[in-house]
Order: C-alpha cells, then sequence, then structure tokens
C-alpha cells in the first residue's frame, strides 16, 4: 500500500508537473494567437483605410481596431477586437464583411475601367496588337501596368492635339472660301436627359459646321473647274491670238501658276489693243457723225440751191453768160452755190467783207448773196487780198431784205479770162 501511494504521488507530481508544462505552453500559445490576431485585425483595418481613401464609402469609420497595450493594462478595441467578437459575433463578421465587400467594389471598379480605357483605345484607333487588356488588370508588375495605360494616354493627347488642328484648319481655310465656321459649334456636345432628370452629354455638335464647310469646298472647287474650262475653251475660241499658253497647261496643277502668269500678260496685251479698237471706234464714230451733218448740210445746201437757182430767172447782173444749168433766159450768168461769207456788212457806206480771197475771186466780179434760200442783195468785188475781199452793196430787184453778217456768197460758174488778166495787184489796205 505503502508503495503504491509512493507511485501514486510520484504520477501525481509529474501529472502536476505536466500540467504546468502544458499551462505554460498554452499561456504563449494564447499570446502568440492574439498577438497574430491583433495583427491580421490591424492589417483590415488598413487596407480599408487605403481603399476607402476618396470613395466616399465611410467604410473606414466601420472597421476599427486598437491593440491591446498590457503595460498600461488597455484591452483591445475597435469593431474587430476580441471583446467585440465575444460580445457579438455576427456583428463582427459583418464587419469583416465591410471590408471584403469595398475590395470587391474596387476590383469590380478596377476591372471596369480597365475594359473601358481599352475600349477607348481602340476606339481611338490604337491597333488591338499594341494593347492586350490582361495588362491593365496584372499587378505584379508596375511597368507592365504603367506602360499599357500611357499608351491610351499618348493615343488619346496625340487624337486631341489633331482634333484641334483639324479645327484651325476647318475654321482658317472657311475663311478662305469666304464662309464663317462657328468653332463654338464644332466643340458643343449634343446633350440629352435621363430618367432621372440628370443631363448627360453625347456626342458632338459639328456636323452642321461641317457639311457647310464641305459644302463651301465643293462650290469652290467647281468654281475654280469651271474658270479653267471657261479659259481653256475661250483661248480655243479666240484662235486669232498667239496664245503664250496652251489651254491644257491651265487645267495642269503643275503648270497652272505659269500659265496664269502668261494668260496676265496676254490678257494686259489684250486689254490695250482693246483700248486702241475702242479709241480707233470713238474716231470711226465721231466721222460717221461728221459725215451725218455732213450729208445733212448738203441736203439742205441742195435744196437751198434749187430754191436760189429758181429765183436766178428775172435777175441780170452784167457779166452776162450763158444759163443753161438753171435753165434762165439766154444772157443770166451761172452761180456756184459753193462760195463764201459775210464777215463784216457797212450798210452806212454801203460795202461787205467776205472771206474770199485771191485764190476764189477776182476784182470786178459780181456776186450774189443768199440767206434762208432767198437773195437778198448783189455785190461787186472791188478789192481783193490773199484771204479777204471788199464788195460794193449793189440795189436787188424784188428784194427788201439787207444783207449781214453770215449770209452765204454764191460765186459764178466761171469767171473770164479777161477779168482776171485784169485784176489789180493786191493794194496796201
Amino acid at each position: 500500500m505503502a508503495t503504491f501511494n509512493r507511485v501514486l504521488i510520484v504520477l501525481i507530481a509529474i501529472l502536476a508537473v505536466g500540467a504546468a508544462v502544458m499551462s505554460f505552453l498554452l499561456f504563449q500559445h494564447r499570446n502568440a494567437f492574439r498577438d497574430r490576431a491583433s495583427v491580421l485585425a490591424e492589417t483590415v483595418v488598413s487596407m480599408v483605410r487605403w481603399m476607402d481613401e476618396d470613395s466616399n464609402t465611410d467604410y473606414d469609420k466601420e472597421v476599427t481596431f486598437g491593440a491591446a497595450d498590457p503595460v498600461e493594462g488597455l484591452p483591445e478595441s475597435g469593431m474587430l477586437s476580441w471583446q467585440k467578437y465575444l460580445e457579438d459575433p455576427q456583428a463582427y463578421k459583418r464587419t469583416l464583411g465591410e471590408a471584403e465587400e469595398l475590395s470587391e467594389q474596387l476590383a469590380e471598379q478596377r476591372n471596369y475601367l480597365t475594359e473601358n480605357l481599352a475600349q477607348v483605345g481602340f476606339d481611338l484607333q490604337l491597333p488591338v496588337d499594341a494593347l492586350d487588356v490582361a495588362d491593365l488588370r496584372d499587378l505584379s508588375n508596375a511597368d507592365v501596368y504603367q506602360d499599357a495605360t500611357q499608351k491610351v494616354v499618348r493615343l488619346g493627347k496625340a487624337v486631341h492635339e489633331r482634333s484641334e488642328d483639324m479645327i484651325r484648319t476647318i475654321v482658317n481655310t472657311g475663311t478662305v472660301a469666304g464662309i464663317t465656321i462657328d468653332e463654338a459649334n464644332i466643340r458643343e456636345r449634343n446633350e440629352d436627359i435621363n430618367a432621372d432628370g440628370e443631363t448627360i452629354l453625347k456626342g458632338f455638335n459639328h456636323g452642321g459646321e461641317l457639311e457647310k464647310f464641305n459644302d463651301a469646298i465643293v462650290s469652290l472647287n467647281t468654281r475654280a473647274q469651271d474658270y479653267m474650262a471657261t479659259i481653256a475653251e475661250a483661248m480655243n475660241d479666240i484662235a486669232a491670238w498667239d496664245w503664250s499658253t496652251t489651254a491644257e497647261s491651265v487645267k495642269d496643277p503643275q503648270t497652272y501658276n505659269q500659265a496664269l502668269s502668261a494668260l496676265s500678260n496676254d490678257f494686259s496685251d489684250l486689254n490695250d489693243r482693246l483700248v486702241a479698237a475702242a479709241a480707233m471706234e470713238q474716231q470711226l464714230q465721231q466721222a460717221r457723225t461728221e459725215l451725218d451733218e455732213a450729208l445733212a448740210d448738203l441736203e439742205q445746201v441742195t435744196k437751198e440751191r434749187d430754191r436760189l437757182r429758181k429765183q436766178l430767172t428775172g435777175l441780170a447782173p452784167s457779166g452776162t453768160g450763158p444759163d443753161d444749168e438753171t435753165g434762165g433766159d439766154v444772157g443770166q450768168p451761172t452761180y456756184d452755190l459753193a462760195g463764201g461769207k459775210v464777215v463784216h456788212v457797212n450798210h452806212e457806206w454801203k460795202f461787205a467783207i467776205l472771206n474770199l480771197g485771191r485764190r476764189q475771186i477776182r476784182e470786178n466780179i459780181e456776186l450774189l448773196a443768199a440767206r434762208d434760200g432767198a437773195f437778198v442783195a448783189r455785190l461787186l468785188v472791188t478789192r481783193v487780198t490773199p484771204k479777204i475781199s471788199v464788195a460794193e452793196i449793189l440795189p436787188m430787184p424784188k428784194s427788201d431784205a439787207q444783207i449781214q453778217e453770215g449770209d452765204r456768197v454764191l460765186l459764178p460758174a466761171s469767171i473770164p479770162e479777161t477779168t482776171k488778166e485784169a485784176a489789180p495787184k493786191e493794194k496796201a489796205m
């Protein structure tokens, strides 16, 4: 019995030592477990804080944790603390679920952005083989991810710069074409209202301006083609002119500059000839007018001659001769209506000055003065100079009219040679 008791005591001692060892080991493991749980909780809180930054989810206010401080004797705190787990395991799990939900939302958002970013790149005509969507999801290599995103960014910037250049070109070209392109309309976005009453921006409102620009360019090109065709046809029609270029050169974009320069010189020469022709036409018109006036005067003179010839009948001034032309009595002289004019009259001394000189008249020749188709006086030349002559005013039978300045003077159709020989030399007046 005593032996049994000794063995039992030994066993109890061994068990006590084992229990102590186990208790110590359990204590160490318990502390390690609590330390690991604290690290996990702090990690979850830190991850939520980073994921929640600028996301407006406010999960960081729900997922909280404060580690225990054995020195100060402070226990764990926050929604992920051991105490909260003991008090309400379901609430503890919900808190972890919020952290998990936030990570899922970020993953979905990342995938959505990845798909859209890739689609933007493809819509901007980034080659399909130049961008792998998987590279936009790959977090194992930051360089691969950054390179993939930079491809889309660079393409977007290049497309924007191209759009700006195209807008400036369209606006400037429109000005050259004679139209005004409203740049604001090209940049304006179409809008729509969704079911919630929110304004949704859609495509750009550039169609109207581009259509106007297109119409202006088409019209400009049509006019240019018509001008070239008209010039070419005109050159072919005016075959008499020796053109310094050809119609085909006008139509050729490579040579039309030189052709236009040559045409400019030809047009200048043509203009000079047209000006000269216009001057000649004006002179010809003036000559025609003068001819018409002369013909009218001739007709008037002819009528006046006929009337005067009828009045010559019965007149018998000295120096008789046959009157075969007038049909008058034998003994009447014949007169030439192409005579001169009276330039001065002195009724007191009964003499007149005529514009007939030595080449047309001689002294002692009898003349007739007429006005408005009627004889008004007889004149006897008494003095002749190279350019004028003086005549005595003789009575005019059957006429009460008086001679005046401007009256027509009729010369005899022939002047007797004896009279010409008897004409005295000019005396000084």
